[in-house]
């Protein structure tokens, strides 16, 4: 087992304790089906493929499931086994070798037994599915502890997430047997893979990672207009363990969730000239700075950007910006630039609302009200993430009448039906609601849109 008082620490390597699973577990159960049915096929691979003889043959092929166990070991509730067999065995993921039986005076009570349903074809993704792939290969190594410390317990987004990393990783194999230690997975391609909206997804992953089941080992980039890069995601292994052996080698992890590499002996690279170099280390390095000069220089440049960055709060502060939304501020805009809109300020005609056009002003880089304005860079990512906090603050304070006018106009204006359901599902009643709905808000309460003018909907009070 992997858990302790402290929760659970990590994967065990892949030199023991594993499950050769069928690939279409991932794609076509977990990533397709309910809870239950994913609990219940897990349940009966983990008890048919870990035990394996020396032929290479299940021990125990035919599973004997009671509701007893559904429940206790499966994590299905017992007024849905019942369900959750029929809906397993109708989907094509498990054969009925014995039927279960009530007890009776005169005779004793029987457990259903089941096993998994084999097929020598090898389904594809747009065919009904008709059992597991018997032949060779399309398996991925899958540690015990994801069929007893994941799917039993958590939500069904963090179980697809986690099947996510691993058809990603340890599940991919390349032309020569690599697999790969972490993958890239944009939202995009998390949300094509596990089927969740994009705010389950957030959650899942969030949850995913604080309980120790998978790690970031890159947090990804995204800005408007550049190039960006996707998180990358790896399982989180037991640092404990001295090797992994999973294709080709796989670098570890360290405590830190970066990866350890490995020393080169260097000179079994190197060719013997004969030759050295004419120039002696003290002369070429004469000229250089020592690390404590160095150290010395980089913490001066460090006392004057933290200095900076504590006067820019102190200057929107003191002009009505709450001190959470100051410091976003501070770290997307330059001191020039604040010290600049605040100069500014009694050359404008501002009629409410002083402290939300200063951010505004800041962010987007106003103009002189006398002068042309000067281009000055600007963080956009952190812009549009700032905005966005703006708005919702704005939402909080609004009436649930307002909120329900914002969403059915922002409903109204857009034609695609997909981002219909998102408005509708990211309501008026949600804390966080679609983005097209704080636009509405937004015109109306003359504050600056996440989305550009041409994408805007048009509110009444247009």
């Amino acid at each position: 087992m992997t858990e302790n008082d402290t929760g659970f620490l990590g994967f065990p390597y892949l030199d023991a304790n594993y499950v050769w699973c069928p690939n279409q577990f991932l794609d076509r159960c977990i990533v397709c089906h309910d809870r239950g049915v994913v609990r219940l096929v897990g349940y009966v691979i983990y008890q048919t493929l870990r035990l394996l003889g020396q032929d290479g043959v299940p021990v125990k092929q035919d599973i004997a499931v009671s509701f007893n166990k559904i429940v206790r070991e499966a994590g299905i509730s017992r007024g849905a086994a019942g369900k959750t067999i029929k809906l397993a065995i109708q989907n094509g993921f498990l054969t009925c070798v014995a039927k279960p039986s009530a007890k009776k005076r005169n005779s004793a009570g029987q457990v259903g037994t089941y096993s998994m349903r084999w097929n020598e074809v090898l389904s594809k993704h747009d065919d009904s599915f008709a059992g597991f792939y018997s032949g060779d290969g399309h398996r991925t190594q899958i540690p015990h502890a994801f069929f007893t410390n994941v799917v039993p317990s958590e939500t069904l987004g963090t179980i697809r997430v986690v099947a996510a990393v691993i058809r990603h990783t340890i599940g991919y194999s390349n032309q020569f047997g690599g697999r790969r230690s972490d993958a890239p997975l944009s939202y995009d391609k998390l949300q094509t893979y596990t089927g969740l909206s994009r705010s389950t997804l957030a959650t899942a992953i969030k949850d995913a990672v604080s309980k120790g089941f998978i790690l970031i080992v890159e947090q990804g980039t995204y800005s408007t207009g550049e190039v960006n890069l996707a998180s990358r995601y790896s399982l989180n292994w037991l640092t404990t363990a001295k090797d992994s052996s999973v294709g080709s080698k796989i670098e570890p992890h360290n405590e830190s969730g970066e990866r350890s590499v490995q020393k080169s002996n260097w000179r079994q690279f190197s060719k013997e000239t004969g030759e050295r170099s004419k120039t002696e280390p003290e002369d070429r390095f004469k000229n250089l700075p020592t690390r404590k000069e160095e150290r010395k220089e980089n913490n001066k440049q460090d006392d004057v950007v933290d200095q900076d960055h504590r006067q820019s709060i102190d200057l929107l502060v003191k002009h009505g910006v709450t001190n959470a939304i100051a410091k976003r501020v501070a770290e997307a805009v330059t001191l020039q630039e604040i010290e600049r809109q605040i100069h500014w300020l009694p050359q404008r005609n501002i009629r409410s609302n002083e402290a939300g056009f200063l951010v505004n002003a800041c962010i987007n880089q106003y103009s002189d009200p006398l002068k042309t304005n000067t281009n000055l860079s600007v963080d956009r990512r952190k812009v549009f993430s700032l905005r966005r906090d703006v708005l919702l603050e704005a939402w909080k304070k609004q009436r649930i009448e307002d909120r329900h006018r914002w969403e059915q106009v922002a409903y109204e204006s857009e034609s695609d039906t997909s981002i219909r359901r998102s408005i509708r599902f990211c309501g008026a009643t949600d804390k966080e609601p679609h983005k097209r709905i704080l636009d509405a808000m937004a015109i109306e309460l003359e504050l600056e849109p996440l989305t550009d003018p041409v994408s805007r909907p048009k509110t009444s009070a247009q």
